[in-house]
C-alpha cells in the first residue's frame, strides 16, 4: 500500500501543477501591472518636469537672453547680429534638451524589464519541471 505523498494520482499531480502555473501567471500579471503603473508614473513625472521647467524658467530665461544680447552689443557686436547669435545658440540648446527628454521616453527605457526577466525565468523553470 502507498502512503503519504505517494497516494496522489498523476491526475492530481497535473491538476496541482496547473494550479501552481495559474497562480504564477496571475502573480506575473500583477507584477506587470504594477511595473507598467510605475513606468506610467515616470512618464507623468517627466512631462510634469517639462511643464514646470517651461513655466518657471521662461521669465528668467528671457531676461538672461536680453542681458547676453546687451553684453554682445557692449562688446562691439551690432545689435541685430547679437540678437541672431543668441537666437541660434538658444535654438541649438533647445534641440539638445528635446533630444535628452526624448531619450528618457524611448520605449526601451519604459519596458517592464523585471517582468520580462521573471517571465523568462518562470518559463525556464516550468519547462524543466515538465
Amino acid at each position: 500500500m502507498r502512503s503519504g505523498m505517494f497516494d496522489r494520482s498523476i491526475t492530481d499531480l497535473i491538476a496541482d501543477a496547473l494550479s501552481q502555473v495559474s497562480t504564477l501567471v496571475q502573480a506575473e500579471v500583477r507584477l506587470a501591472k504594477a511595473e507598467l503603473a510605475e513606468k506610467a508614473q515616470q512618464i507623468q513625472s517627466a512631462i510634469g518636469m517639462f511643464v514646470f521647467a517651461a513655466v518657471v524658467g521662461i521669465g528668467a530665461f528671457v531676461m538672461f537672453l536680453f542681458a547676453v544680447v546687451q553684453f554682445l552689443v557692449l562688446a562691439g557686436v551690432p545689435e541685430h547680429w547679437a540678437s541672431l547669435i543668441v537666437a541660434v545658440a538658444m535654438a541649438i540648446s533647445a534641440y539638445g534638451l528635446v533630444r535628452l527628454a526624448s531619450e528618457r521616453l524611448k520605449p526601451e527605457n519604459l519596458t517592464p524589464s523585471r517582468t520580462i526577466r521573471n517571465l523568462k525565468r518562470d518559463a525556464e523553470v516550468a519547462s524543466e519541471q515538465v
